[in-house]
């Protein structure tokens, strides 16, 4: 199943990307250095089975691509490793603008994790996984979401809540349906 939803948290709006969501991939792509050589745009809109492809956004805007790749033997559609990718918006060269970009984005991917999670769990996923060689995002994530560092390698491990929120009993009542 590919992303066929959008959901809403907070501030903030996770929804399926699309076609209408290729040139600002194509601009975030290019102007970034991890991804620039080795993801075409195409990627970050790209739905298939057990690869969901959204875009993020607040107030202001797009605030982020977000990528899952299901790993595992759950099911057709359900996984129980999930491997994340992350297109950031380029900042700004220097200043208030670039700090206030970076609390921007780090703000969003705090509230975002916390509430992917929740989901995530609610549908059986047991693992995060991700790759990245840059290391101001590998401290973000090991310092402020939780994830374990070996090499490039992040990850962590999803422990459900001994009593399921009232947003996860729902969700797992959906998913069952």
């Amino acid at each position: 199943m590919s992303a066929i939803e959008t959901f809403s948290f907070g501030e903030y709006t996770m929804r399926p990307a699309g076609a209408d969501d290729l040139q600002i991939a194509r601009v975030w792509n290019a102007l970034d250095r991890w991804h620039r050589d080795c993801i075409k745009p195409e990627f970050w809109i790209e739905q298939k089975l057990r690869r969901d492809s959204f875009l993020m956004l607040d107030r202001l805007g797009p605030l982020l691509f977000f990528k899952m790749h299901g790993h595992g033997p759950k099911n057709d559609w359900r996984s129980d490793r999930v491997q994340i990718f992350i297109q950031f918006p380029p900042a700004p060269p220097f200043g208030l603008e670039r700090k206030n970009h970076f609390y921007r984005v780090g703000s969003g991917v705090e509230k975002g994790f916390a509430w992917l999670e929740r989901i995530l769990i609610a549908n059986g996923v047991e693992e995060l996984f991700f790759d990245s060689e840059s290391v101001s995002l590998v401290l973000f994530c090991t310092r402020n979401l939780g994830f374990n560092r070996d090499g490039h390698r992040l990850s962590k491990i999803l422990i459900p809540d001994r009593e399921p929120r009232a947003e996860q009993r729902e969700i797992a009542h959906v998913r069952a349906d």
